[in-house]
């Protein structure tokens, strides 16, 4: 001991914690490492055609976790241990519609998954006939649709609404009519006059 006061200093350091994710179909923007009790700020991107379902902050091995909060799109934590961020998602679903005139839709839902093949009927009325089908996304984009075998057609369900679009023309040369009975029982037929 020296034969004066002495001072002593202490050096104080934060410590760092490293942050890591586990993810698919998606983003997670946030930054490596963060100090002990800083709060982690970071943002979730998904893959067009999915959604998030579930962000977690998980830490230890046990999997504990953190309380997260999500304001705007910002999801937010206290750090106090290295911590891994979790993202869960789903393929998103959009909805199917279809439009036209003297034509019935078989096999539609009204909602399909991101990348399914769906799949439907377009059977004209008596009288008519299907003269084209397309499929059209939410902008208006044509989406590539197939006819199959057996008549039946099909298209990959993009990121977004579509509409299923029929066009159909009356058949030409249809004699169509009504066979009646007139006064004392004699048999007529009235013919349906049809424009060619």
């Amino acid at each position: 001991m020296p034969a004066e006061n002495i001072k002593l200093y202490a050096v104080y350091e934060s410590i760092s914690f490293t942050i890591t994710t586990s993810v698919e179909h998606a983003t997670v923007t946030v930054d490596g490492t963060a100090g002990y009790g800083e709060t982690v700020s970071f943002t979730v991107t998904p893959e067009a055609g999915y959604r998030v379902t579930d962000v977690k902050a998980t830490y230890g091995t046990s999997g504990s976790e953190f309380e997260v909060t999500e304001q705007n799109g910002t999801y937010t934590f206290t750090i106090l241990a290295d911590t891994t961020i979790a993202v869960e998602t789903e393929r998103a679903s959009y909805s199917v519609a279809a439009s036209g005139e003297h034509v019935t839709f078989g096999g539609l839902a009204e909602t399909a998954g991101y990348g399914d093949t769906v799949s439907f009927t377009a059977e004209a009325q008596d009288g008519y006939t299907v003269t084209s089908v397309s499929v059209t996304d939410a902008e208006g984009n044509a989406v590539t649709v197939t006819q199959g075998e057996d008549g039946s057609w099909s298209f990959t369900m993009p990121a977004g609404n579509v509409t299923i679009t029929a066009e159909t023309e009356q058949l030409k040369g249809c004699g169509c009519g009504t066979v009646g009975l007139g006064a004392g029982g004699i048999g007529f037929l009235v013919l349906a006059a049809v424009s060619l």
